[in-house]
């Protein structure tokens, strides 16, 4: 059995880059690799293009030819006991050559300065894209399925659920805008019709909670009521001179509200 464990391996569409393989075994012309993922949000290994890169690495690396090639995830913090177990999707090297050619096409056009990639909108590609609140391409696809004037009682089932199935890219995408929005100076949100809102008042407790306890036993007040007391609940039985110094001001989120009449 051949083996490793963090090994560098060439990225075969791109000159000089390399990726690092968390683990791999070969073995009676079985090839495995295997990522390990910190996060929470589950990562399928099902013709994923981050594992499928590191096995064609491999290949090219150690000189290998499997007449198998099995990819997985290992994420313990993503499905409680079963994320202890990896989770595997096996290809054939003919699979394997056949996303070389896709990736090694659609890299060619993305370095191409001539030529214009399509951008194409999913749950998986725009969550963590930072262009998503200039994306022309879910843009487009709003404008197509929520038109102005549409009316949810004229929409056909069809429609509704591909609206459905779009609906977290189009929630991101709007959070982004929004986001993009908030940054800008107040005479241009006032410009627009908009303004800041400050978000509500909260108070919290600003000591160690044992200090905290040992400071609201000596005022003769029972720190828990079922969970610690709140800052407003002690601030009501011993007033709020008693505490001063214990607790801070904070605000939540500020948010963006349409000026009435606009």
């Amino acid at each position: 059995m051949k083996w490793g464990i963090e090994t560098k391996v060439p990225v075969f569409y791109a000159d000089g880059i390399q990726g690092t393989v968390d683990f791999w075994a070969y073995e009676n012309g079985l090839l495995s690799v295997l990522d390990y993922k910190s996060g929470r949000n589950a990562v399928d290994p099902e013709k994923n293009p981050q594992l499928l890169t590191y096995a064609a690495g491999l290949i090219e690396k150690m000189g290998i030819e499997p007449s198998e090639i099995r990819v997985g995830i290992l994420q313990p913090f993503s499905g409680g006991f079963r994320g202890h177990e990896p989770k595997w999707w096996v290809c054939t090297p003919q699979e394997l050559e056949a996303f070389k050619y896709e990736a090694t096409m659609l890299a060619r056009m993305a370095a191409d300065p001539f030529v214009r990639a399509p951008l194409i909108p999913s749950d998986a590609a725009c969550k963590y894209c930072a262009a998503k609140a200039f994306c022309p391409a879910i843009e487009e696809k709003m404008r197509e399925e929520l038109a102005p004037g549409t009316s949810v009682d004229l929409l056909t089932q069809e429609q509704r659920f591909a609206i459905m199935a779009r609906a977290e890219v189009f929630r991101a995408f709007l959070d982004a805008v929004e986001e993009t929005i908030k940054e800008l100076p107040d005479h241009l949100l006032e410009q627009h019709g908009w303004t800041m809102k400050r978000g509500a008042r909260r108070f919290e407790w600003s000591v160690p909670e044992e200090d905290l306890i040992a400071a609201l036993e000596k005022l003769s007040v029972e720190p828990y009521k079922q969970s610690l007391k709140t800052v407003s609940m002690v601030r009501e039985e011993a007033g709020e001179k008693a505490i001063e110094g214990m607790f801070e001001t904070r605000f939540n989120k500020s948010s963006l509200v349409r000026k009435k009449g606009k």
